[in-house]
């Protein structure tokens, strides 16, 4: 349901974007009452409906999300529970060590499952419909839109890597200053 949604969610922006234009050419002529008032329903329409497939995209994703850190989590102290005593003497299985890594993993792991795969699934969305949007308006103008994607998805990963960079090293001086 989520990735359904998230789908329709993707195609929000390329349809507003077709019908701000059509809505823009219609303003440029005198006598198109009639479809001006059209285009705005559609413009509504669009962005009620983008509203709230978002909401449910998030809501299924969060919920999936949780429901998938509590199995892990339970999983993982059972895994801890069925060990030998001798195993939860040595340094590296502690108390504090296992109640961290219980915490982090499944966070973890939740943060990739859950509301960043609506995201990828939203942004390819996006992406083909706005390709096939402009394909319908200009094929020229798609030309020039697919020689400028890559570019964009190397600068989105250069700006990924150094924003992950930055956190690292916030994260750093932050644990430095509670020692």
């Amino acid at each position: 349901m989520g990735l359904v949604l998230s789908s329709l969610s993707g195609l929000e922006l390329p349809i507003l974007g077709y019908v701000a234009a059509k809505l823009y050419s219609i303003l440029s002529s005198p006598n198109e009452q009639t479809q001006l008032r059209l285009m705005t329903i559609i413009l509504l329409i669009v962005g009620i409906g983008g509203s709230l497939s978002q909401f449910f995209v998030n809501l299924a994703f969060t919920k999936s999300g949780c429901e998938l850190t509590l199995r892990i989590r339970s999983m993982s102290f059972k895994s801890m529970l069925r060990q030998e005593i001798a195993w939860h003497d040595e340094e590296a299985h502690s108390a504090g060590i296992l109640t961290t890594q219980l915490s982090s993993d499944a966070s973890a792991l939740e943060s990739f499952a859950g509301e960043r795969i609506g995201i990828i699934m939203k942004s390819i969305t996006a992406l083909v419909a706005a390709l096939i949007v402009t394909f319908i308006v200009s094929w020229k103008l798609s030309l020039v839109a697919l020689v400028f994607i890559p570019w964009m998805v190397i600068g989105g990963m250069f700006l990924n890597e150094r924003n992950n960079e930055n956190r690292s090293m916030t994260a750093d001086v932050q644990g430095g200053q509670v020692l």
